[in-house]
């Protein structure tokens, strides 16, 4: 018969330890002592530094891009790309809202990872589902206002190449690059 309350019957094992004062005895799974010293939480391989230059220049790379797709539009199929402006009139898109539209959305996706990396353990992932939930709910506006379909279909097009540059820059060189050969280990 098998004996419960027993310390001695555990199947853990553990070790006591003592006190400064030698009085108090205290029974600790070994186990678990030795892989919290030994394997600690995992940290993201994450760079802070990295962001406060990465997220304008992720947006510069969307906006680069949406510049060519702008000028294959507008100069190369003679097409003229209508937003709505100030008081709900249509105004042709020019490039420097291309680039001020893609630089801040590199600015906000990096203050994002820069939040998700203080709060969470793991942020690449988090991040890039509020990316694509932020980037989902962009194509609101291009149900929402009045526009043709080829400028909707060119703006579709553009928020979904800053979108792959923004969150494809940011997790790429966010993580910290191994430099041991394949295989082997630290």
């Amino acid at each position: 018969m098998q004996n419960r309350g027993s310390k001695l019957n555990d199947p853990q094992p553990r070790v006591i330890f003592v006190n400064k004062r030698k009085d108090v005895l205290r029974y600790v799974n070994i186990n678990a002592f030795m892989s919290q010293i030994f394997s600690p939480r995992e940290q993201p391989n994450l760079d802070l530094k990295k962001l406060r230059w990465l997220a304008p220049l992720s947006g510069l790379l969307a906006s680069i891009d949406n510049a060519v797709v702008y000028f294959i539009t507008v100069k190369l199929m003679h097409l003229t790309l209508l937003v709505p402006g100030k008081g709900g009139d249509l105004i042709p898109l020019q490039l420097f809202h291309i680039v001020i539209a893609c630089v801040a959305a590199g600015i906000g996706a990096g203050i994002l990872l820069t939040f998700l990396m203080q709060r969470t353990e793991h942020p690449l992932r988090p991040f890039i589902l509020l990316s694509c939930i932020t980037l989902g709910l962009s194509f609101y506006t291009l149900i929402a206002f009045q526009m043709d379909i080829t400028t909707r279909g060119v703006l579709a097009l553009m928020h979904c190449i800053a979108a792959a540059w923004i969150i494809g820059v940011c997790v790429f060189f966010m993580k910290k690059r191994n430099t041991l050969p394949y295989g082997q280990s630290e």
